[in-house]
């Protein structure tokens, strides 16, 4: 069962981070949008 929640909890930090999309104002936009001057870069960061 230990197994099965650590595959699992995996998984579910490597799918979110391969979406890396940024939130802005309680929305989330894909990489590369720009909004007040900041983009949207593939870590999920403003810059």
């Amino acid at each position: 069962m230990m197994k099965k929640l650590l595959i699992l909890g995996l998984w579910l930090s490597l799918t979110a981070y391969a979406q890396a999309e940024c939130w802005y104002n309680g929305h989330m936009y894909p990489v590369g949008t720009v909004i007040a001057g900041l983009a949207c870069h593939s870590d999920g960061r403003w810059r």
